[in-house]
């Protein structure tokens, strides 16, 4: 099974006001239908969010034990910065 997690993250300012960063992991079978595995929502600051990214991710790959995994991050807002601090970590994204 091939996997597809799809981040949209909010704009991280303090305050419980916030918007809500999410994530959706999705499955394409062998039957090419798509399947909704897994939601997270929460208001997030930026450590959180970066600790969430990389459990959301670990536990999918623990879950359906499959290297095939696609992630995508919304370059936008705090995505741009997720997405820096991912690459610099060397998890999730490569």
């Amino acid at each position: 099974m091939e996997l597809i997690e799809v981040f949209q993250t909010a704009g991280l300012v303090e305050g419980t006001d916030n918007a809500y960063s999410a994530c959706v992991t999705i499955g394409v079978g062998y039957d090419k239908k798509y399947y909704v595995l897994d939601c997270f929502r929460a208001k997030l600051d930026f450590p959180s969010l970066v600790r969430a990214a990389i459990s959301i991710h670990e536990r999918a790959f623990a879950t359906y034990h499959t290297h095939n995994v696609e992630t995508i991050i919304e370059d936008a807002s705090s995505g741009t910065a997720l997405i820096q601090e991912l690459k610099a970590k060397n998890s999730i994204l490569n």
